[in-house]
């Protein structure tokens, strides 16, 4: 079981706007992509009297585990995952960057030419 103590998943205000625009509207709430995860897999793992807590706990209902499970199932909760990329320039590709301006400096201090 995950323990979301803590965790800033949601802004956690259900509240009339403060924009001041007057709407006296409540105000949607969000959850991040981290918090989604969180809550499916704690929900999956979960037997039916304890799916049933936890939608309590954190205020939801069972369409937005739906909602969240379509997603998942998408990809578009693929984006939370450590994207592996390789660094922009290789270390040989520094080195030689290095040595070339070495060379032009050398070259220029040969040729009396001072920067």
């Amino acid at each position: 079981m995950t323990d979301l103590t803590g965790t800033a998943g949601h802004d956690d205000q259900v509240g009339t706007s403060s924009s001041g625009s007057g709407s006296g509207r409540p105000k949607r709430r969000t959850f991040t992509a981290e918090y989604k995860l969180a809550i499916l897999e704690e929900y999956d793992e979960a037997d039916a009297q304890s799916r049933g807590a936890l939608l309590r706990r954190e205020r939801l209902l069972t369409s937005h585990i739906s909602e969240w499970r379509k997603a998942r199932k998408g990809g578009a909760l693929k984006a939370l995952e450590p994207k592996t990329r390789k660094p922009a320039r290789s270390q040989a590709e520094i080195e030689n960057d290095k040595l070339r301006k070495e060379k032009v400096a050398t070259e220029l201090d040969r040729a009396g030419v001072r920067a």
